[in-house]
């Protein structure tokens, strides 16, 4: 049987971000804007999704774009981070998320 305190509400979140990106260099230096989009894995302790849960994917986005993508100040701006969808994957413990446990 399921133990309620260790299940969790996982959901896709699909979020796009636009950056500008500096090429040349010294005064034939420009930008040019560029789009990266990616899918973010969000686990919660309730179903609903709050402003305050978007924000803090929006921050991790913003971190694994500086981490896996190099995309840092002062050569790249972030200019705008936009979810273009939330699907909601359902209860479960991250076991059964992993694939290490099937549901019975």
């Amino acid at each position: 049987m399921k133990q309620a305190n260790n299940l969790h509400h996982f959901y896709m979140m699909a979020v796009q971000v636009t950056y500008n990106q500096k090429e040349g260099f010294d005064e034939l230096e420009s930008y040019s804007y560029k789009t990266k989009t990616m899918n973010v894995v969000v686990q919660l302790n309730k179903k609903s999704v709050t402003y305050v849960d978007l924000n803090q994917a929006r921050i991790g986005v913003l971190h694994r774009m500086e981490n896996e993508f190099g995309i840092t100040p002062p050569d790249n701006e972030i200019v705008d981070v936009i979810f273009l969808n939330v699907f909601y994957l359902g209860l479960m413990s991250q076991a059964e998320f992993n694939g290490q446990k099937h549901l019975s």
